[in-house]
């Protein structure tokens, strides 16, 4: 897996990525959201964005669908993981159900990551996005 450089110098991806590493703290939480009717209960947040692929994988193999370059990051109390991407947004999936379309109706829980983060109030400094930054362009070899 690879990050284009846009990504990497994109403020909003590495902000919202350490946004669902701070959600340890919270878990296990209540997540819901009025606009897609989605509700569930957060028991373990396993987001790892230095190791997407093996965390991606680890899913994968016991019968999940992830679509390519999305991000595994949570775990819920129906079985469900949430998978972040398409066009920024969180998706939830049992085994064996595909994410059909980038707006699949039966599968998005958040329509942006951040509807999902916002509600945890954390704050990243300057000092950890750039930190970030460096060990995904370490990780993943962009410059």
């Amino acid at each position: 897996m690879s990050f284009p450089l846009n990504t990497l110098n994109n403020q909003y991806y590495v902000t919202r990525a350490l946004d669902i590493i701070k959600m340890k703290a919270f878990v296990p939480c209540e997540v819901d959201d009025r606009f897609t009717n989605y509700k569930a209960t957060i028991t373990e947040i396993v987001f790892d964005p230095l190791k997407i692929p093996e965390v991606n994988e680890r899913y994968k193999a016991v019968g999940y669908h992830v679509p390519d370059d999305w991000h595994v990051f949570a775990v819920t109390d129906d079985g469900s993981i949430l998978i972040w991407g398409g066009m920024n947004s969180v998706f939830h999936v049992q085994k064996g159900e595909p994410i059909t379309t980038l707006f699949d109706e039966n599968h998005i829980a958040f329509n942006d990551i951040r509807d999902l983060t916002a509600r945890f109030k954390t704050k990243n400094k300057r000092g950890e996005i750039d930190e970030l930054i460096a060990a995904l362009e370490n990780t993943y070899g962009c410059k």
